[in-house]
């Protein structure tokens, strides 16, 4: 696998990682194995504790008709960004006209 090397430690300094996994667009379930270690003064790699795997289970979410309709009505007018772009904004309020989520997707993602 990919070794991803981070800044080196300094004493008495707390030191935090975030390392973000570019998931699969599709439902299912994932593994990834990781394991932590360094390298020490001879430049030898020494290993900390075990390897850990991490699970993640990607599900497919369901939008009622009431969204998949106006995100399609939102994806006619405004075609670049992906449908799901549209559900996932229009299921936060389902409950605005139309003309409201159109105004406010444009105020929002005008730069984007």
């Amino acid at each position: 696998g990919d070794i991803i090397r981070v800044p080196p430690l300094e004493a008495r300094k707390e030191f935090k990682t975030t390392i973000i996994i570019n998931g699969s667009k599709k439902p299912g379930n994932f593994g990834s194995k990781w394991r932590f270690g360094y390298i020490d003064q001879r430049n030898v790699t020494k290993y900390l504790g075990e390897e850990m795997e991490v699970r993640l289970a990607i599900i497919e979410k369901k939008y009622s008709k009431e969204v998949q309709d106006k995100a399609r009505t939102l994806k006619e007018l405004i075609p670049d960004p992906d449908i799901s772009v549209f559900l996932e904004f229009v299921s936060q309020d389902a409950k605005k006209p139309i003309e409201v989520l159109i105004e406010e997707f444009l105020l929002n993602h005008a730069s984007k």
